[in-house]
């Protein structure tokens, strides 16, 4: 199953937007000395922004990645896309969530409409421990009368 609106919503909104490893022992990182137990906060949020990772990195695309490749994921691309973190550390529940997150999708999609309010204002975002907007997100929701049948090929 390819999820590659849902993967780009990841990459743009990741939760959390930052990761926090201590450091093990003395290092350094490019020329910035880490000394042993020093937190090392790591943006998820920038990193997905980077343009030196991602070709128009602002911009909400699922063609990004193509249909018949890999799901996207922290090796195959080189660490530079990480909603569920990397390494000894990832979220152990990435799978889990992202299914959950496909049958909710649909589930809410399948059920009701959703629209803008008319005079809603612009959706902002912030960061901090979570990604949330800072005015809220003004919606008109109503019950599809007639839920679309979608069939299932084999």
């Amino acid at each position: 199953m390819r999820i590659l609106s849902l993967l780009q919503s990841l990459r743009l909104y990741p939760q959390p937007p930052v990761l926090i490893r201590r450091s093990l022992e003395d290092d350094m990182l490019g020329e910035y000395p880490i000394g042993r137990g020093e937190d090392i906060f790591i943006s998820i949020w920038n990193l997905h922004r980077c343009p030196k990772h991602w070709d128009n990195a602002d911009v909400f695309n699922p063609e990004r990645w193509t249909l018949d490749g890999p799901n996207p994921n922290e090796t195959n691309q080189k660490f530079s896309y990480l909603p569920f973190g990397g390494g000894p550390r990832k979220c152990v529940g990435d799978m889990f969530a992202t299914f959950e997150n496909v049958v909710a999708t649909a589930m809410l999609v399948k059920r009701f409409d959703f629209q803008m309010a008319p005079g809603a204002p612009p959706v902002e975002m912030t960061t901090g421990a979570t990604i949330h907007t800072t005015k809220g997100l003004n919606m008109i929701v109503s019950r599809r009368t007639n839920p679309p049948v979608i069939p299932i090929s084999r």
